[in-house]
């Protein structure tokens, strides 16, 4: 199977300001671990149940692996938390636009 390299991860968030900060890859598995969780089940009482599992101890013990293999996978990769303010699109438009561009340069 072929593919396009990773050439960045990016978390993307309403706030105050628009401004990019970059992540740790530990914390962005975490984060895209969670997000997928919650966008593809919060329609389900069960899940959310699930969700509330996770701060027992030995709950969902799969996470921790999916977490792992993502957190390979972002070792080498820039990771980003991109708080976007609303109403100004452009701002992150932008910020996006020259990360893409450092990101091809580095492919290159």
């Amino acid at each position: 199977m072929s593919g396009v390299p990773l050439g960045a991860a990016v978390v993307l968030a309403r706030g105050r300001e628009t401004r990019l900060e970059r992540l740790a890859p530990r914390e962005c598995a975490r984060l895209l671990v969670a997000i997928n969780e919650v966008a593809k089940e919060v329609r389900r009482y069960d899940v959310l149940a699930a969700l509330l599992g996770l701060l027992e101890r030995d709950a969902l013990a799969h996470v921790e692996a999916r977490v792992a293999d993502l957190d390979r996978l972002l070792a080498g990769v820039p990771c980003y938390w991109l708080t976007v303010r609303e109403g100004v699109p452009a701002e992150a438009t932008g910020l996006l636009r020259e990360l893409a561009g450092r990101a091809k340069e580095a492919a290159s």
